[in-house]
């Protein structure tokens, strides 16, 4: 890797649940690997119009990278142009919704590139040119985030919300394969095509980390099998070790294989209802409780995201699948407000239904806004989540005694 003497590059994101997301620590890999220094900006709805320049003449940066989603899309192109106006260099927007939805017309000013694929190749530009590897080569890097200090913050980067547990990628998954709730989708950072990433790349964070951390987790939704071996190493290092799986997956020979790997906990994402199908979405509520009754049988935590205001859900709907998921022997749970992944079919469902967008300025993040259905007004919603919450917070307490 080149030594790093040119200025930092100012790397800014819009802050919006995780405070790094895939797409962001894919960048800043990227960016290390051309050997520029990192300088990161999350920007949220308290940010003022001096916040990106302020940041450009502290740091000295001489470029900009913007980490942009559809649902900060509007705020993207403010920030573009103050960067355009505060750098002498480039200044980039990057990620796949890029390409998954059309830019309006005119979309960004004069004198801004735009990046849709994260890759080393992607970022040549910041380099001498060299593409320097395919996506297999690109790894994420945690460091320039505050490395130790980042995995200390519980919500910073950690699909659950652990601190001390640092993150791994074994692959970048195909657009088309997205989490449709935008919330997961930030979990991933898709390609045109599924690249397997290459061993080093995904361990990168392991030899960098390894004295700072207390666990791992695997964030590739559906984890393949020829990751298990990097899976092994970690639980060879006695680091309890975390993974994503689909439900019909979790079979007991499977759980069996990954528990004597070193899994000690699988999570399940929990995103669909019954007669209301939602394209891309894992499973509904019946499907995850048998899962976790497996893999407590195999000897294994279960873990649960559980999404909440999915097309057609009620309070009943919810109600009734958490009765599913209550009577499963689930140790951790996260809930996660539904809002669908720009450019997914879902996306595209929600939108021809009438569903989305929603009520009110999409890009104040610091909002939820539930889908516009018809049986569910903001105090419906609100009743939905909390009962949603209140399980979140029985299946904590149950667990503060117990250690993975």
């Amino acid at each position: 890797m080149p030594e790093s003497i040119a200025p930092p590059v100012l790397l800014v994101a819009q802050r919006d649940g995780t405070e790094v997301s895939a797409e962001t620590a894919f960048a800043a890999g990227a960016l290390k690997l051309h050997g520029r220094a990192v300088v990161p900006l999350a920007i949220d709805f308290a940010s003022t119009e001096d916040t990106l320049p302020e940041a450009v003449r502290t740091h000295g940066a001489s470029d900009v990278v913007i980490v942009s989603t559809l649902e900060g899309r509007e705020t993207d192109f403010v920030l573009s142009e103050a960067a355009r106006r505060a750098v002498p260099g480039r200044v980039v927007v990057v990620g796949d919704a890029l390409a998954r939805v059309p830019l309006p017309p005119g979309g960004f000013g004069l004198g801004i590139d735009i990046v849709a694929e994260i890759t080393p190749a992607g970022f040549a530009m910041f380099g001498d040119g060299v593409a320097r590897g395919g996506p297999e080569r690109g790894s994420s890097d945690f460091g320039a985030f505050g490395g130790a200090a980042c995995f200390r913050r519980a919500m910073s980067v950690s699909l659950l919300g652990d601190a001390h547990e640092l993150p791994i990628y074994a692959s970048r998954p195909s657009r088309r394969t997205l989490s449709p709730v935008a919330a997961l989708a930030r979990f991933e950072a898709p390609l045109e095509v599924e690249a397997v990433l290459l061993p080093s790349a995904s361990m990168t964070g392991l030899r960098d980390f390894a004295d700072d951390i207390r666990s791992v987790a695997f964030h590739d939704r559906d984890l393949p099998e020829r990751a298990w071996p990097l899976v092994e190493a970690c639980g060879a290092r006695e680091l309890p070790v975390t993974v994503r799986l689909h439900p019909e997956r979790a079979t007991p020979g499977a759980l069996a294989t990954l528990r004597d790997l070193g899994v000690r906990r699988v999570a399940f994402d929990c995103d669909a209802i019954d007669g209301h199908p939602l394209p891309g979405a894992t499973a509904n509520a019946d499907s995850v409780a048998d899962a976790c009754r497996r893999t407590e049988e195999s000897g294994i935590a279960a873990a649960v995201v559980f999404v909440v205001g999915l097309p057609g859900e009620d309070p009943g709907k919810t109600d009734a699948r958490l009765a599913l998921l209550r009577a499963a022997p689930v140790r951790r749970v996260r809930v996660v407000p539904f809002e669908p992944t720009g450019g997914t079919d879902a996306w595209r469902t929600c939108v021809a239904a009438g569903v989305w967008p929603p009520d009110g300025d999409l890009w104040i993040r610091e909002v939820h806004r539930p889908l516009r259905q018809s049986q569910v007004d903001l105090e419906a919603y609100t009743r939905m989540e909390s009962a949603a919450l209140e399980w979140l917070a029985e299946t904590d307490v149950r667990g503060r005694s117990v250690r993975l």
